[in-house]
């Protein structure tokens, strides 16, 4: 067996499984590693040999739900794509709509994402240094690809408009009421409310 094989976490799948479930269930700070260890059967050795701390467990986590979110956002816009090139707008509508989608399919990752984004100062600095600046850049190409196209105006920087979009998009069920059973929103309210932003954003930013 390959020796990289030999350092890999037993039950390394399990415990990715149950850090999740458990991350998504309660905050950081309350999240409980010796339960995560007991559910996933990884000692406490084994478990801080592989990592430092809870805090890179959960980054570690986070990676891979942003991996799958990113693989699910990935093949859902290779079906779209023969449609030909969208509109700016549209092509944020379908983002937004893939969120929602994203909760129902993936209802753990979702739960565990609400979470991140309720979480306190300090992580927050640390994930925004890892996920912010990339989400800025893409949605920045993007309006520069639009602006280029003649669809945005170009009296407004792209880096405002860039910042904007991408705190929308990453915030965007804070602005719809969630259903206390599931914590994910009203599907119907969901896209009245997106089509709300969209048209605010369209209002301001259209050339």
């Amino acid at each position: 067996m390959p020796a990289e094989e030999m350092s890999k976490i037993k039950n390394e799948e399990q415990l990715y499984r149950e850090a999740l479930e458990e991350f998504a269930a309660h905050s950081y700070e309350t999240a409980s590693i010796n339960e995560i260890l007991k559910r996933s059967e990884v000692s406490k050795g084994s478990f801080y040999h592989h990592f430092e701390d809870k805090r890179q467990l959960y980054l570690s986590v986070l990676d891979q739900v942003a991996e799958v979110q990113a693989a699910f956002a990935q093949k859902r816009f290779q079906e779209i794509r023969p449609v030909g090139r969208l509109d700016f707008f549209i092509l944020l509508k379908v983002q937004g709509r893939l969120i929602m989608d994203f909760s129902q399919i993936h209802p753990t990752q979702a739960a565990f994402l609400r979470r991140v984004r309720m979480e306190g100062t300090a992580l927050q600095a640390v994930i925004g240094q890892r996920y912010a600046v990339e989400g800025i850049d893409y949605y920045e190409h993007m309006i520069e690809q639009a602006i280029a196209r003649g669809e945005l105006r170009r009296d407004v920087p792209v880096e405002l408009m860039g910042r904007l979009i991408n705190h929308i998009m990453v915030n965007l069920q804070d602005f719809t009421s969630a259903s206390p059973v599931t914590g994910m929103p009203d599907e119907n309210g969901f896209i009245n409310q997106l089509d709300y932003l969209l048209s605010i954003l369209r209002s301001g930013m259209r050339r």
